[in-house]
């Protein structure tokens, strides 16, 4: 289990990576290589791509932010990988992405969003329930963005499992 763990751990780090830094593309996955974009076809004719405008929204409203953090990937989405999505990256990691890149747009784009962000990414990092690659790249936000945005948040360790901590390790 804990190859998988790493598994999806690096897909969602390079996801991430890809939406937050080119989210002016209409299709994030129109940066990578032809021979990674021929390997991915068939999975992303089954996504859609296209960007959520969330900047109506109030980022300090309980709703809004329960709503993204209820659609982050957890452990029973893992119970419903298929053979398919095995060898491929889980349209889940895609949703956890780009939830990830939209809280951190925000954040960037918003002073008055940051305090909200960090508090989603903290809560992230110290859930159980969701998958521990998602786990690991929230805290990874968390250590990054409370030195970019310098706004204090405390990180309760002992929510924080080992496998996560070792696969953050891995993504600094």
């Amino acid at each position: 289990m804990n190859k998988k763990y790493f598994f999806l751990s690096g897909i969602i780090f390079l996801v991430s990576l890809g939406l937050i830094f080119f989210s002016q593309s209409e299709d994030p996955l129109s940066i990578l290589p032809s021979n990674l974009l021929n390997k991915t076809a068939e999975v992303k004719d089954q996504i859609s791509f296209h960007r959520r405008d969330y900047s109506h929204k109030e980022y300090g409203a309980k709703g809004f932010i329960e709503s993204f953090y209820n659609d982050l990937p957890n452990l029973e989405d893992l119970n419903h990988i298929s053979e398919r999505e095995i060898h491929n990256t889980p349209a889940f990691l895609f949703r956890g992405a780009e939830i990830l890149s939209n809280i951190l747009e925000a954040g960037n784009k918003d002073n008055s969003k940051r305090k909200s962000a960090l508090e989603f990414l903290k809560r992230c990092a110290e859930d159980s329930k969701i998958i521990n690659s998602m786990r690991a790249l929230c805290l990874k936000q968390v250590y990054h963005f409370i030195q970019v945005w310098h706004e204090p948040i405390s990180i309760e360790r002992e929510l924080i499992s080992k496998d996560v901590e070792q696969i953050t390790e891995k993504m600094l």
